[in-house]
């Protein structure tokens, strides 16, 4: 995961990077890369609150604009800034500002189901899709090294625009006349192009990628079971049920006969690890009892070849 490669090929892409390593370079040495991850967590929150305000007091949405450009300020700026003082984290950078997005996002699409400008069932597919998406970039990133950041151009930052255009024209509460469907406010027509969105994205790089990784790791013939048994010099591959365990361990010990085992009757109460030891056991002694006994045989030729050496030279 650190060894990611990240694409972001959205619209602003290449202003908004010189802009924030400009911001980044002229930060004061006491800000770090955690301070502004936890003002962009504060920044969302304060924008699912205005969202909330807003039943009582449409003026409550300038603070969900206002709380945007500090989430972007703060979500953009703290890898930036890591990356341009060269304290990098990448592991903890990764998890810890992804898993933050997905807190926040929670808390944004709360504040729109509990304002009176989304229907909560078109908030909860909403952040569905999201999650969906957020998924699948991350696995992606697992298994491909490359963290995509943009789909058909729309990254992060003109997500962040659009929520603000259209949070701005919520104070007049628009709604769309669809003539024979009826009238719909303005955040649930957003809102389901946003869902169709966000699930053809899925769709596509999962897609994608799914092809890709098929390429990359061709699908293989399976081996017959009785090559994966004979897999010479008394080892095994991997052989599945437990009739297939006791063939593993017979061949690791060098037995010919490996339905042996399967075919002799074995008290219930017994596992083959249990009988294993006194058999063992049973082995070394006896190899210790002949090794015993040739040693024995060869003290007594010695002693005898001296005996008889002695008696020729007494006579």
């Amino acid at each position: 995961m650190s060894e990611h490669v990240r694409d972001h090929r959205s619209l602003l892409a290449t202003a908004e990077k010189r802009l924030l390593i400009a911001i980044a370079q002229r930060l004061p040495l006491w800000v770090h890369s955690d301070h502004l991850t936890a003002l962009a967590m504060a920044a969302m929150a304060a924008a699912s609150a205005g969202y909330v305000l807003a039943r009582w007091d449409t003026r409550a949405l300038w603070l969900v604009v206002f709380a945007l450009a500090v989430n972007w300020f703060g979500d953009s700026l703290d890898g930036t800034l890591a990356r341009v003082r060269r304290v990098e984290r990448p592991k903890y950078g990764f998890y810890l500002d992804h898993v933050l997005d997905i807190a926040g996002a929670t808390l944004l699409f709360g504040g729109l189901a509990a304002s009176t400008y989304m229907s909560p069932v078109i908030a909860l597919l909403l952040l569905v899709a999201y999650l969906l998406v957020s998924a699948e970039v991350f696995l992606a990133t697992a298994v491909r090294g490359v963290f995509k950041m943009s789909f058909g151009g729309i990254g992060p930052t003109e997500l962040r625009i659009l929520l603000a255009i259209g949070t701005i024209a919520l104070r007049n509460d628009p709604h769309v006349d669809f003539s024979l469907a009826g009238r719909m406010s303005l955040f649930d027509v957003g809102g389901l192009i946003a869902i169709a969105g966000l699930g053809l994205t899925f769709l596509v790089s999962a897609t994608q990628n799914a092809v890709a990784l098929a390429r990359l790791e061709p699908r293989r013939s399976p081996v017959a079971p009785e090559a994966l048994r004979k897999s010479g010099h008394g080892s095994t591959m991997a052989v599945y049920g437990s009739q297939g365990i006791r063939h593993s361990v017979h061949l690791e010990h060098g037995d010919s006969n490996p339905d042996a085992d399967a075919e002799a009757p074995k008290p219930a109460h017994r596992t083959r690890g249990a009988d294993a030891q006194p058999q063992e056991r049973g082995r070394h002694a006896a190899r210790g009892q002949a090794g015993d006994h040739h040693r024995g045989q060869r003290i007594r030729e010695v002693l005898a070849r001296l005996r008889h050496d002695l008696r020729r030279g007494a006579a």
